[in-house]
């Protein structure tokens, strides 16, 4: 019997316990999570700032599914470090646990540009449900709400703000909306919703600095100052790293895989937004985000720390364009 730990309770994590459970019915399952909740829809966060759906509905799993599943689930605790000679990774409050086999799933964390006096400005970041609590907490009817954006959180954030009533301002330095994401020709139609809604779109234009000042923050942008109650920078995740200091495990832009998610330690994989994949069609790694690749990924980590012999293929696609079956444009009504 193995002894399998899992960090990070997020879509490539619950997947690989999920699956590894499904192939060995007695090996021991640890998923540890620095969250105070169960697994939930980070995608969903927007439509719960706006009061369109109940916390309930946020939830992937209930409590019962860990308790019949065998898998016991640790909420609240951060992993400080992990030790790959000795086998065992370290909490926060210095709890040292052993494993046979690792999976590193702790996900990203949102990136915060490189902008003079955004660390002072306040800003507000969208990843976990106690991100959007906050964010609740500070954005209330009729307030003014900066979205400084480039991805599609930033764009549903908008919408969530235009939802609750509030004045919101989309920034952006592309002169087109998302253009890594969707085509010209949606990014056109989708900008011209958000207007529509009473968005102020803003793109194209230089941003210089950032500051609060009484409650109120202002951004420069070339040639004048926008300001509102609350700033939330929206403008992409990079991979969670901290507790991979010294840890022996091979790192590049994220934790460094081949095509069956296994690090340079034979029994240590990672998964998901933290894990750079191997691409053999490019000879180069990559970084995928996103939910479907989350939880494919741990599919495929959780077997073959069961022993099996699968690789992660990475498709293609041409871009994004809907959330939950939704065409990002008609989100917008």
């Amino acid at each position: 019997m193995l002894k399998h730990v899992i960090i990070g309770n997020g879509p490539a994590g619950i997947e690989a316990a999920r699956t590894i459970r499904t192939i060995h019915e007695d090996d021991e399952i640890v998923v540890l999570s620095d969250e105070a909740h169960i697994s939930y829809s980070r995608f969903l966060l927007p439509d719960y700032i706006a009061g369109r759906i109940p916390l309930e509905r946020l939830w992937l799993q209930s409590e019962s599914y860990y308790r019949e599943a065998k898998i016991e689930l640790r909420l609240r605790t951060k992993v400080a470090s992990v030790h790959s000679a000795g086998n065992s990774v370290t909490t926060a409050d210095g709890e040292r646990m052993e494993f046979d086999q690792l999976l590193i799933a702790c996900g990203g964390k949102p990136k915060l540009p490189d902008i003079n006096g955004i660390a002072e400005s306040g800003a507000l970041t969208l990843k976990t449900l106690a991100d959007a609590q906050n964010i609740l907490s500070r954005v209330k009817a009729r307030a003014s709400v900066l979205v400084l954006g480039r991805d599609l959180i930033g764009v549903e954030m908008a919408r969530a703000f235009c939802q609750m009533g509030t004045r919101v301002t989309y920034i952006a330095w592309e002169n087109e909306l998302l253009p890594n994401i969707i085509d010209p020709a949606t990014a056109e139609e989708l900008s011209d919703k958000m207007r529509a809604a009473g968005v102020k779109m803003v793109l194209g234009e230089e941003i210089l600095r950032m500051k609060s000042t009484n409650g109120t923050v202002s951004v420069d942008v070339a040639g004048k100052t926008l300001s509102a109650d609350v700033l939330v920078v929206a403008v992409g995740m990079e991979p969670s790293l901290d507790s991979l200091n010294d840890s022996g495990i091979m790192v590049g832009s994220g934790v460094t895989t081949d095509e069956r998610l296994r690090t340079n330690k034979a029994n240590i994989y990672a998964a998901g937004d933290v894990a750079e994949i191997y691409d053999p069609r490019v000879h180069k790694r990559k970084l995928l985000f996103g939910w479907k690749n989350a939880n494919e990924q741990g599919r495929i980590a959780g077997a073959n720390m069961c022993g099996e012999d699968r690789e992660f293929e990475i498709k293609y696609a041409p871009g994004v364009k809907q959330i939950f079956g939704v065409d990002v444009r008609h989100r917008w009504k």
